[in-house]
């Protein structure tokens, strides 16, 4: 940091303003955020090894969870885990977001994807039985859209450390679909015990 602030002065004494320090080297969001706060004189940070992996949560823990299921009928039907811990939501299902009076995001909805809500649809069909069905945004749309999405996020959900967790909230519909399930369930396991 010392070294920045020695370089910056150099710098700008010898007319060479527009010059600008660039800093890497085993950088994290964490070693930005404290560079930043001691006032350090760097315009831009280079993230390399941390980049690619996050070091405290080196892989994605994504699992696949069933939500309905099909039925001799031939028609779907809503199931949920009910582990302790594990718990699923039934059904299948759209996000909806709801933003505030300046356009910043407020909170999600999850909602039953049959149900009408308010806020903005989240959930697009990409793909249906093995084929890619819609047109895919290239790399720049996507880019935009994922700064965009920063920006309209509150600055108190982007901390680093101690951020409030972002409002996500079930709809009615939903909650009554888990309590009518969860009824189902304890009926069944009464009958067979």
């Amino acid at each position: 940091m010392e070294i920045s602030k020695k370089v910056r002065e150099l710098l700008d004494e010898n007319g060479l303003r527009y010059v600008k320090i660039f800093a890497s080297g085993d950088l994290d969001e964490f070693k930005i955020e404290e560079l930043i706060l001691k006032g350090a004189k760097i315009d831009a940070f280079g993230v390399g090894t941390k980049l690619g992996t996050s070091a405290d949560r080196p892989y994605v823990d994504v699992i696949y969870k069933l939500c309905e299921t099909m039925t001799r009928k031939g028609t779907f039907a809503p199931i949920m885990k009910l582990s302790e811990g594990k718990t699923t939501l039934p059904g299948r299902k759209q996000v909806y977001r709801f933003k505030d009076e300046n356009g910043n995001f407020s909170k999600d909805i999850i909602a039953l994807a049959d149900e009408h809500v308010q806020g903005e649809p989240l959930l697009v069909k990409v793909m249906e039985k093995g084929e890619i069905v819609y047109d895919l945004p290239s790399l720049e749309e996507i880019h935009a859209t994922a700064a965009e999405n920063v920006a309209r996020l509150p600055e108190k959900y982007k901390k680093l450390t101690n951020a409030p967790m972002y409002p996500v909230e079930l709809s009615q519909e939903l909650e009554l679909l888990i309590q009518k399930l969860k009824r189902r369930l304890k009926k069944t396991e009464l009958t067979f015990s």
